[in-house]
């Protein structure tokens, strides 16, 4: 029994279910408080009891389509976006060498990205796996003692991810116990999670907009409630790519770990 929740917690099923639940759930909500269509009671809850069959494939349906435009915009990103970017940084490297005063126009910011490509890059690309272990290599190549021996050994920041995942393939096999892409599989919930909610937020701002038009600016509960909404939703959106962030990193925490036992071990056998 135990064994079967585990593969099934590391497994993308799971992460669709999961995803596509809180999608449902976090729909749901708002039609219940303004009562589109529909009001509270038991007629309600005797049509979700017949409903559930069509409930779980939706849910499956919405994790399924999240993840995909997640991986879909993710490729976009690496595949002609990026080369775009470094197309026009090293154009304006060029100027700059011959123009040396020339300054950056907007400092601090990321040269070469357009507001479409940073939105792109925030949203389906910030706080994955991929750019959190270059992320790492790159602090860890500035100096940074805290970052684990096996991504500081990586010789570039393209190597760094294939690394990765070399070395969970290496522990998996020699450990499948170990269960080592748990914590990578709770990261990728979290991250279907941030783009659940923050596609959501967009959504909901865009309805506030529409529903104060409507209402001619008169605050009234349903005003407040979409407000108080749409806000909270940017906060859960916050919170889950920490949260992604923060179970990435114990990703890295069990890949170090699980190297050092395969050395141990090693060196015990040799002995």
């Amino acid at each position: 029994m135990l064994e079967s929740i585990k593969k099934t917690e590391t497994s993308l099923i799971f992460v669709n279910f999961i995803t596509g639940l809180a999608g449902g759930i976090f729909s749901y909500i708002p039609f219940i408080f303004l009562k589109m269509d529909i009001s509270i009671s038991e007629n309600i809850l005797i049509g979700i009891k017949d409903l559930s069959a069509f409930f779980i494939v939706f849910t499956f349906f919405v994790g399924f389509v999240i993840y995909g435009i997640r991986y879909y915009f993710f490729e976009l990103y690496r595949v002609k976006i990026f080369k775009k970017v470094k197309q026009r940084q090293e154009k304006k490297n060029k100027k700059r060498i011959l123009n040396p005063k020339m300054k950056p126009r907007n400092p601090g910011k990321e040269e070469g990205h357009d507001p479409c490509s940073w939105f792109i890059k925030y949203a389906f690309r910030n706080g994955t796996t991929v750019e959190e272990v270059i992320a790492a290599w790159k602090k860890a190549k500035e100096g940074d003692k805290s970052i684990f021996d096996w991504i500081n050994n990586s010789s570039s920041a393209a190597d760094v991810s294939f690394d990765m995942w070399k070395y969970a393939n290496f522990i998996n096999n020699r450990h499948p116990e170990a269960n080592i892409y748990r914590f990578y599989y709770h990261s990728e919930i979290y991250q279907c999670l941030d783009t659940l909610f923050l596609l959501m937020f967009m959504f909901f701002a865009c309805v506030f907009v529409v529903f104060l038009i409507i209402q001619k600016s008169v605050v009234n509960i349903q005003t407040v409630f979409l407000l108080s909404y749409t806000l909270l939703l940017f906060l859960f959106h916050k919170l889950s790519k920490e949260t992604g962030k923060a179970c990435i990193r114990r990703f890295f925490l069990e890949i170090s770990v699980g190297l050092t036992d395969c050395e141990d071990i090693k060196k015990n056998k040799e002995k």
